[in-house]
Formats: C-alpha cells, structure tokens, sequence
C-alpha cells in the first residue's frame, strides 16, 4: 500500500523512537528517496531526533540530500547540525573536516566537492 519512500520514513521514524536518549547510525540517508522531499525529510528526522532526544549520525554521498540538510538546518535546526566530512590521506590516515552550516552553504553555492 505505500511506496519504498514512505516505508523507509516510517522505518527511520520507528528507529529515532525506539533510540530514545540514545544515538542511531544512518547510512546512506538518501536512498530510496527522490531529490526532491530531501529537505522535508530532513525536518522530519531532525525533530523527530530532537523530540526523542536520538543523536544521529548520518552519512550520505549524495549532494540533493546535502543540499536538503543545509536548507532544513538553514531555517529550523542551526542549534542541532553539525557537518563533516571525512577523506584518507596518501597515508591512509583518516582526517575528519568540520563544515561550519555556513561554510556547507558556501561551498555548495560555489559548487565546491562538499561529499
């Protein structure tokens, strides 16, 4: 009776309230989605983590659900978002990079690789 979409929402729902006061890993947020419900999505899981007090960590290589992420956090959840992005060196270390919301939108805006 619903779409893939709208049972992996319900699915995503279920899982930030059954992690109540706890953190739940989300990989690869956008699949199964189509580009454009990726800010509604965000606000939706955002409060929904906010509501049930769930830490998220989320990871996506998808830009439209980037681009979703700064524009629900742009409005609504400054306060709750933090972005970073992870990449190897030539010596196989593992650096992790904060982007500050407003150097995510910068550097979209500049289409500037933020994945």
């Amino acid at each position: 009776m619903m779409g893939d979409g709208a049972r992996k929402i319900v699915s995503l729902l279920t899982a930030i309230y059954d992690c109540k006061d706890g953190a739940l890993l989300v990989d690869e947020i956008s699949n199964g989605f189509h580009h454009s419900v990726m800010t509604d999505l965000w606000k939706v899981i955002i409060n929904a983590a906010i509501r049930n007090n769930t830490q998220l960590f989320v990871t996506t290589h998808d830009l439209d659900s980037i681009k979703g992420l700064r524009n629900a956090t742009l409005e609504d959840f400054k306060d709750y978002v933090s972005a970073f992005k992870l990449l190897k060196t030539q010596d196989g270390e593992l650096k992790s990079f904060h982007y500050s919301l407003e150097s995510l939108d910068y550097s979209i805006n500049q289409e500037i690789e933020v994945r």
